[in-house]
């Protein structure tokens, strides 16, 4: 796809000064705010999609689009520093600025347990060792960016979570790839959850939502009652006093992987989210069709967003022991229809 897509290294080299003329990472930092000092790195490539990788933050995703159309939904909020943060009861909220990728974990998902905060506190931590690497491999051009971020408490946990986000100069995808070690000498509980954030335009009453393999969702509460399970992908303009509607998904197996595929005829655009099953085998689906609060949420994870104690009473609740590691990977691509 694109001008320079059949053409190899040579050929391409031959027609640009150097490679950032059509594809690289653009470093920035916010300059006021609340977000102020928050670091950015911006992909770009010949496909037309840019995507914000926010090492201030966890190394999360922040705007995503595609040839200028926006992907990721934005909250109020917007980029607030991590320093924000406070664990009391949903304050979560005051620093979840949404984009396309927000981290929840690692000790804990969902409501306030066990002495953690909503979500966790990965999210809020700012990556160290942070490299930006760019190079040939054949005639693709790869841009990769990798940091590590520490969640450490003294007589507690200590987690390490490298990540890495790769995409080559041509196509409209992009790989997510997740390591997080368990450096204390304890066992430590492991949740861990992609929430993973859709927006107007691309959410709108035009968009279609298909599973492969199709996991078995159960409403959260009485609110989610209010969809039939079979009406849950369907979705209206924003509406006034709209409550989110939360819905948990569970695959009947854990070989193999999980397709999910969005599409917008309207904007002749669609998504494919590709994950494996071994490594997040649970899958939960946020609703949100209020005004100023329409988004659709996406989160696969090793849990469900219920707290660590209710998690850990269904007998579902993961752990890993000292220097034991579990990977996550997410590929995302973007394709016209």
């Amino acid at each position: 796809m694109g001008i320079f897509s059949d053409l190899n290294r040579e050929a391409i080299l031959k027609k640009v000064g150097r490679e950032e003329q059509f594809a690289g990472i653009e470093f920035r930092e916010e300059v006021d705010g609340n977000g102020k000092g928050v670091k950015v790195a911006r992909f770009y490539n010949l496909s037309g999609l840019s995507v914000e990788i926010i090492p201030g933050r966890g190394m999360d995703i922040g705007k995503v689009s595609y040839k200028g159309i926006p992907l990721a939904w934005i909250s109020p909020t917007y980029l607030t520093s991590g320093r924000y943060y406070s664990e009391r009861g949903d304050e979560w909220g005051r620093i979840f600025f949404g984009g396309f990728l927000t981290t929840c974990g690692l000790l804990n998902v969902g409501p306030s347990s066990e002495g953690e905060g909503l979500h966790g506190r990965v999210t809020t931590l700012e990556a160290e060792k942070i490299k930006r690497d760019t190079y040939w491999l054949g005639d693709e051009y790869i841009l990769s960016l990798s940091a590590q971020v520490r969640e450490a408490k003294i007589f507690g946990e200590n987690y390490v979570m490298k990540r890495e986000i790769k995409m080559n100069h041509k196509d409209p995808s992009f790989e997510i790839f997740t390591v997080i070690s368990n450096n204390a000498y304890r066992e430590v509980p492991l949740m861990y959850l992609e929430h993973i954030n859709y927006g107007y335009p691309f959410l709108s009453p035009d968009l279609e939502v298909s599973f492969v393999p199709k996991p078995v969702f159960v409403p959260r509460d009485e609110e989610a009652k209010k969809d039939k399970i079979e009406d849950i992908f369907l979705f209206t303009d924003p509406q006034y006093g709209f409550k989110e509607r939360v819905f948990f998904g569970q695959y009947d197996t854990r070989e193999g992987e999980a397709e999910i595929i969005l599409s917008n005829k309207k904007l002749g655009i669609g998504v494919k989210m590709t994950w494996l099953l071994e490594e997040m085998y649970y899958v939960t689906i946020w609703k949100m069709l209020g005004q100023g609060e329409y988004v659709l949420g996406i989160e696969p994870g090793n849990s469900w967003p219920v707290g660590q104690q209710v998690f850990k009473s269904q007998g579902r609740l993961d752990s890993l022991m000292p220097e034991e590691k579990r990977t996550f990977y997410t590929k995302i691509e973007v394709f016209e229809l």
